[in-house]
């Protein structure tokens, strides 16, 4: 393989893939833009927590008027980014929703699988392997998101109440806490903790729930009514 990696960066890279795929792209029925610009990042807090593989912004939100791609960070492996690249243009092409057209142009491009993988078919697979051949590989190491970044943000939505008798505690939200803690099932008052005072024994709060990974998110403007 080629040492080409070396001497490109990331978003050199990203669009030099982008140009072999407007044939692809062309014979399959779909029209990209003259301009598309491709970076590695994350456009939003959502994409970070979520686990977005690829980002598309409208050309709205761009200065420059033009489509603005992101591919995740966490991706590293060629393959895999030309896979997520795939998917976005496929937005570029036809919008947000992944509807029969996006299903029906995903198949004629060359992703496999449901209308959410970034999954090359066979063909579509030998093509970007010679490319990246010539190419080389994608020069980015993978960034791991910490647990604490990738979970809900939550942080300040919710208080925590705990049972003066036993170790019972719930969290509410404090929209509704600013009215008075509830009492307990067993029939004592429930008060939130005292700042700095360690929670009850027993008590002790669950891990928050991680959001299930989303393969793009596509921001366009919001429909005039």
């Amino acid at each position: 393989m080629a040492d080409a990696a070396s001497q490109v960066n990331r978003e050199e890279w990203l669009t030099a893939n982008v140009e072999p795929l407007r044939t692809v792209f062309a014979r399959a029925g779909g029209t990209l833009p003259a301009s598309i610009r491709v970076s590695c990042g994350w456009a939003s807090a959502d994409a970070r927590r979520r686990g977005t593989l690829i980002e598309c912004w409208a050309p709205q939100f761009s200065a420059q008027h033009v489509w603005e791609s992101f591919v995740s960070p966490i991706l590293d492996d060629s393959l895999a980014v030309v896979g997520a690249l795939v998917h976005g243009l496929v937005h570029v092409c036809l919008g947000a929703r992944h509807g029969w057209p996006f299903r029906h142009l995903a198949r004629r491009v060359g992703l496999a699988g449901s209308v959410r993988s970034i999954e090359l078919a066979p063909e579509l697979e030998a093509r970007v392997y010679a490319h990246i051949d010539k190419l080389g590989n994608y020069p980015h190491a993978r960034i791991e998101v910490p647990d604490e970044l990738a979970r809900l943000s939550e942080v300040g939505r919710y208080g925590r109440v705990e049972c003066s008798e036993c170790a019972c505690f719930v969290l509410m939200t404090n929209r509704w806490l600013r009215y008075g803690p509830p009492t307990c099932h067993c029939g004592a008052p429930m008060r939130p903790p005292p700042p700095g005072e360690p929670p009850t024994e027993g008590a002790a709060l669950p891990p928050k729930p991680r959001r299930p990974r989303r393969i793009c998110a596509v921001r366009v403007p919001a429909a005039r009514s």
